[in-house]
């Protein structure tokens, strides 16, 4: 069985789709509650009850409207090189930024939480947050007075090409629930099934 994944698919209606799962952050929720560009919403809250199920990245909340919430939460964290694919753990790469000068940066929806996470691991760096989805370009990355760079993984994709030795990104795996493996597997069987009930080739 072929399976296709759409990041950011959910409100793209042309787009035909089998299980329809929403990520919300349990802190930041839904903002202002309006949609874009008033607020940060691209659908409704209300839309989330017609999705299949809805991922809490950070932890549960049982409040949040939805048919199932699964919580998430990022774990088994590594730091590769940008250049030469080294691969640390974190404990490895903060005993190895330990006195080093260290800047990290974020262009993601909510930066503060990758940052708050490498203070967490013990890896003290110098934030520097851009917008969502920048666009890096070589001049962004000189920061001259940096030993150490680390970033996303999401921002790592766009840095590869004029990355130098300092870089590293950190490689996370998302934590979820048994029971949430058993429901996706479940809605997936139930895809492939045609309305007269022969399966799908």
């Amino acid at each position: 069985m072929n399976v296709l994944v759409s990041d950011d698919g959910l409100q793209h209606y042309a787009l035909g789709r089998d299980v329809e799962l929403a990520v919300v952050d349990p802190e930041r929720r839904f903002g202002n509650g309006l949609l874009l560009p008033s607020g940060p919403l691209r659908e409704p809250v209300s839309r989330l009850a017609s999705v299949d199920a809805v991922v809490t990245n950070g932890g549960a909340a049982d409040d949040i409207p939805a048919p199932k919430r699964f919580p998430m939460r990022l774990a088994g964290e590594r730091f590769v090189s940008l250049t030469t694919r080294e691969e640390l753990t974190a404990a490895e790469f903060a005993l190895r930024a330990r006195g080093q000068d260290t800047t990290a940066i974020a262009g993601i929806a909510h930066p503060e939480r990758f940052f708050e996470h490498l203070a967490a691991l013990g890896i003290a760096a110098r934030a520097r947050a851009f917008a969502d989805h920048y666009g890096y370009q070589p001049a962004d990355l000189k920061l001259r007075d940096a030993q150490l760079v680390v970033m996303t993984e999401k921002d790592a994709v766009k840095c590869a090409a004029f990355a130098d030795a300092r870089m590293w990104f950190m490689r996370v795996a998302a934590d979820l629930p048994p029971e949430f493996a058993e429901f996706l597997l479940e809605r997936l069987a139930r895809a492939r099934r045609r309305p007269d009930g022969s399966q799908a080739g």
